[in-house]
């Protein structure tokens, strides 16, 4: 029976750089104590280590290009000679806004917070794009066949890291931590 993922999130200034290692698909074998025939119970979990940290489109105004023009319809000859209405392109990205009030300076700041929200929701996107790819690269497909990179055996008291073909004992995994997996720090 397969469930949906559960993320759990770490914050850290930085990344221990062990973490990089527990990326793809880890299986856990036990007997349960409520199991009356010794039957091993086998249960999955996919692993993928993702940077959370979004990029941000900052507005310099270099990159920006303003075209001031008249408004249309409705409004009198103030709203039709005047060039109060803004259009404001983000050059880089292309992302193009609008503004259409009485005052000049009301409108560019309604364009560039518009602008801005605009290219945060385009940040944002990109970011949830840039995450899944990640995350799918890295926890393959979720089967329990072969992508496995360890196997915890707690009826052995044996964990197996698939990579390295090295087993460990449990208790020296809970005493040491997951580096005793890696011989050397060449292994990365």
């Amino acid at each position: 029976m397969e469930r949906e993922s559960t993320p759990i999130t770490i914050s850290a200034e930085r990344l221990p750089d062990g973490f990089r290692h527990e990326t793809g698909m880890q299986r856990v074998q036990r007997v349960p104590v409520t199991e009356r025939g010794g039957s091993v119970h086998t249960s999955t979990v996919s692993v993928a280590v993702l940077d959370e940290n979004r990029r941000s489109t900052r507005l310099r105004d270099q990159d920006l290009d303003r075209r001031w023009h008249s408004g249309t319809g409705a409004g009198g000859q103030h709203r039709n000679k005047t060039q109060n209405c803004l259009e404001l392109t983000h050059v880089p990205t292309g992302i193009s806004v609008s503004a259409n009030g009485r005052s000049r300076k009301d409108n560019e700041r309604e364009a560039l917070r518009l602008l801005g929200m605009r290219l945060d929701e385009e940040d944002r996107s990109i970011n949830r794009s840039r995450m899944a790819d990640d995350r799918r690269a890295q926890a393959g497909s979720g089967s329990r066949s072969g992508e496995r990179i360890r196997t915890w055996r707690f009826q052995d008291g044996m964990v197996i890291d698939h990579r390295t073909n090295r087993s460990v004992s449990l208790k020296a995994i809970m005493r040491k931590g997951l580096q005793v997996l890696w011989p050397d720090k060449n292994h990365r």
